[in-house]
């Protein structure tokens, strides 16, 4: 029976230009980084934006600065907190970038 990658070995095959490995990534992580963002957005940006959006920007963001090398990443935990801090300042600039269309 074959064991599911690590997220580590994940990234090193997104590093080798596996597609697959992207797409199991997103799989893993979309969902609960989405309602984090959701978490943080409020109902005042629900018009605006969504969870998924954000973290379609993340997703993007990490895909091409670990593309570019500029990711080590050992564990599932490090990659998690390193998802978070991306969706996290991704959301406060969102909703500041939102702020200010609205004054």
């Amino acid at each position: 029976m074959n064991e599911a990658p690590s997220s580590a070995e994940l990234v090193l095959r997104l590093r080798e230009g596996e597609p697959q490995a992207a797409e199991k990534l997103f799989t893993l992580y979309s969902a609960k980084l989405s309602r984090l963002a959701e978490q943080y957005l409020g109902r005042k940006m629900a018009g605006r934006l969504d969870g998924d959006d954000v973290v379609q920007s993340v997703f993007r963001t990490f895909f091409r600065r670990c593309l570019e090398g500029q990711f080590s990443i050992d564990s599932s935990s490090q990659l998690w907190r390193l998802l978070v801090g991306v969706t996290l300042r991704k959301v406060r600039g969102e909703v500041r970038f939102h702020s200010l269309c609205t004054s």
